[in-house]
Parts: structure tokens; C-alpha cells; sequence
């Protein structure tokens, strides 16, 4: 036979299914979901008729560090997104206990490098809390977070944005019309995101829903108290190869989100 066709699921309570053909053209992130889905390994692959040549190079989204020495690996070409995936921080997530779901409706503010803990404890205040004694761990650590950030921004300003969330944010999956940006969930589900291989950029831009936009598989989620820094369509070379993400689900009944955002 010169052609072969088989079916492969996705995962084992998905009973959808992709067809592989013995030309087609898939890349290592597609054979690698695709194995991990089924529990085998590449050379399953190529025993049902998909050659070596028919792996691709591509652009791998992410990269995962283990602090924040690590960031400046945003700048490779081949990543979009750098996540540090921290441990909880037990005493942080008890300060924002007292925080309900419309503590911070959307509040943003310039911050300056320098003057971040400043800027931050006047937007915390302005919602009512005090916020030196109320949330002096959290108040802390998004300093720390932001000054790492005015590293990469340079001389571009930087935007804060605190949030809480009782639904979902932003459902569809977009680009962010920024240079960088900086996210970190205090509490509730992170940002998901896809990797640059799952996507089909032409039905992202045309305003498609995010059936047309997800190639295959499914979007991976930042975990609470994760750092993630991400390219936007306005850096360098990334006009159409920003990270592509969206807003968790928030189902009934779950606590809301906090949200720490910088963007410059």
C-alpha cells in the first residue's frame, strides 16, 4: 500500500481522532502528544508508515526555570513563554483570604522601577484595604516581581493590573498587544495557553472561535502562584508568533481569582 490511514485517541475518555497519514508533515510537539496520549513512543509512529523526514522544526512556546535569575531566556527566539513554577506561598494565600470577589475590579496604574511597592500599596489602599498590614507578604513578593520586570521593560512603561476574578476573564484565545508581559495567579487556576505547534494562527487572527484556533490537543495551565513572562505581538519578530493563551474557566461556587498582571 502506498498509503496508510489509522486512528489514534487523543486521550482515554476522548473519543475524538486524528487521522495519520504516511506524508503527512507533523512536528516533534505533535508526536510527542500524540505518543504520550497513547502511551507509546515515537517508533510506533514510524511503524505505521510516518518516516523520520516527516518531522519538522518548530518553535517550542515555553520553557520552565527555576527562579527568576532564569527570565532572560524570553529572549531566545525559539520561546514564547518563560514559566517559574514556584511553590504556594502558604502565608501569602492566608493574607488573601480576606479578599472577595470584587476586591479589585480591574484596577491598573503606572508603575515606576524603583517605587513599585509605592505604586502598588496606593492601588491596594484606593479599594479600601490597608494594605502594609493587611497584605505585607503579597505587598513583598509582587515588588519583588515587578522590579525583575523593569529589567526587561527598559525604558518602556510598565502598566499593573490587579484583578479578582468570579468568572471568566478573557474565554478566547488571543495575542496580547504588548512587548512583554508578566502574570501570576495568587489564587484560583493560571493562565492557559497553548504551545506555538497546537495553533493555527490565520483562524487566531480572523477572529475565529477556539475550535478553529486549537490544531489538536488541549491548552496547558499555569499553576497558582506560578510566574510566567510572555512575549506579546510587540516584540521584536513577533508579530504574528506572540504566546497565545486565555483565561481559565471560573466555574459556580469557586472562590475568584487574584490576578497579578504587569504589561509594558
Amino acid at each position: 500500500m502506498s498509503r496508510y490511514r489509522g486512528s489514534v485517541p487523543t486521550a482515554a475518555a476522548d473519543f475524538r481522532f486524528v487521522s495519520l497519514q504516511r506524508h503527512s508533515t507533523f512536528n516533534a510537539t505533535e508526536l510527542h502528544y500524540f505518543s504520550s496520549r497513547v502511551k507509546c513512543n515515537h517508533v510506533a509512529f514510524f511503524a505505521v508508515g510516518i518516516p523520520v523526514t516527516a518531522l519538522r522544526s518548530h518553535r517550542s512556546a515555553h520553557c520552565r526555570v527555576d527562579s527568576l535569575d532564569a527570565f532572560g531566556r524570553i529572549h531566545s527566539p525559539e520561546s514564547s513563554l518563560v514559566i517559574w513554577d514556584r511553590p504556594v506561598l502558604a502565608a501569602i494565600g492566608l493574607e488573601l483570604e480576606i479578599v472577595g470577589a470584587d476586591a479589585f475590579p480591574d484596577v491598573r496604574a503606572r508603575v515606576h522601577s524603583g517605587k513599585a511597592r509605592d505604586g502598588l500599596a496606593a492601588l491596594i489602599s484606593a479599594q479600601g484595604y490597608d494594605a502594609l498590614s493587611a497584605f505585607p507578604g503579597w505587598l513583598d513578593d509582587m515588588t519583588r516581581l515587578s522590579e525583575v520586570f523593569f529589567d526587561f521593560a527598559g525604558h518602556r512603561p510598565v502598566t499593573v493590573r490587579l484583578e479578582t476574578l468570579a468568572r471568566t476573564g478573557c474565554p478566547r484565545f488571543h495575542v496580547d498587544h504588548s512587548y512583554l508581559r508578566l502574570v501570576c495567579t495568587y489564587r484560583g487556576p493560571g493562565t492557559e495557553w497553548l504551545d506555538d505547534a497546537q495553533v493555527d494562527r490565520a483562524a487566531q487572527a480572523s477572529g475565529a472561535p477556539n475550535e478553529a484556533i486549537v490544531r489538536f490537543g488541549y491548552p496547558r495551565c499555569m499553576p497558582t502562584f506560578a510566574v510566567g513572562l510572555m512575549k506579546g505581538c510587540g516584540y521584536p519578530g513577533c508579530a504574528d508568533a506572540g504566546l497565545v493563551h486565555r483565561s481559565p474557566a471560573v466555574e459556580p461556587g469557586d472562590p475568584a481569582r487574584v490576578l497579578f498582571c504587569l504589561d509594558c
